[in-house]
């Protein structure tokens, strides 16, 4: 996006679901253009981005989703895709990851990441995104909110 070039922030402000669009555009963006898109954003309306702070979820911030939410996820989630999205996690986030998929699951995530090795940063970032559109998919369908108040920024941007 263009310096110059003004964010139009109200046809997201219309609505919830324009609150929720938003900060799925900042999921999907990389980080030069979130951080960019913010602070374009917070010029324009502090409060509003408050709100769409709080609805973001950012990959490495998975682990703290409620188990049964994060498991009905991950059964959505090809464990290919997995693999990529993991390789360079810690490995806490890693184990509580693969906790939450079926054994046969598991299986075929550890058959993709034995074959995979080391992977692109670009199929990993993708990877990642790919994941969290899923999750966005199944908020659509009304099976859970997406958001995860439990992260630690969150606690340390409290109002």
């Amino acid at each position: 996006m263009p310096r110059d070039k003004k964010l139009n922030l109200e046809r997201f402000k219309k609505s919830s679901h324009g609150l929720v669009e938003f900060a799925t555009l900042i999921e999907q963006a990389d980080p030069t253009s979130q951080a960019r898109i913010l602070e374009q954003a917070k010029e324009q309306d502090e409060e509003f981005v408050f709100h769409v702070m709080k609805r973001i979820v950012y990959f490495d911030e998975l682990v703290f989703l409620d188990e049964a939410v994060l498991a009905e996820l991950l059964s959505k989630v090809s464990p290919k895709v997995l693999a990529f999205a993991l390789v360079g996690a810690n490995p806490e986030f890693r184990d509580k990851m693969l906790r939450n998929l079926s054994l046969r699951d598991r299986r075929t995530f550890e058959d993709e990441a034995d074959k995979m090795g080391n992977a692109n940063p670009a199929f990993t970032a993708g990877a990642r995104k790919q994941i969290l559109r899923a999750a966005r998919r199944l908020e659509a369908e009304n099976k859970f909110v997406f958001e995860v108040t439990a992260a630690p920024r969150h606690k340390k941007k409290a109002r």
